[in-house]
């Protein structure tokens, strides 16, 4: 029974998403829609910068209003996303957000 589990844990996805760099035409697998978002438009040191950005806020949290203040910040972001990745995913063509494969 354990080769069993065994087995579970290191077969491949079956599904796995790709995206395909139109610049370096090198394929990178991705493992959600947020994932090739992040990829695609080349996040990722954004994302590192809004999360260092993030900690900083919420370790300077000393009072509740200025946690209230940093909640209103956040969800007000979590809105902007929400939108973009909400048009993102309604009004793009494959031309819009390159290649995806779903082998």
């Amino acid at each position: 029974m354990t080769e069993k589990k065994t087995r579970k844990k290191t077969a491949k996805k079956k599904n796995p998403l790709y995206m395909v760099d139109e610049k370096t035409n090198v394929v990178e697998e991705v493992k959600s829609l947020i994932d090739f978002v992040v990829k695609k438009f080349n996040l990722e040191e954004t994302f590192a910068t809004l999360l260092q950005i993030l900690q900083t806020l919420i370790e300077s949290i000393q009072t509740y209003p200025m946690f209230q203040a940093v909640m209103q910040f956040i969800d007000g972001l979590m809105d902007q996303v929400e939108a973009w990745l909400g048009g993102f995913q309604s009004g793009a063509t494959e031309s819009e957000t390159g290649t995806v494969h779903n082998t």
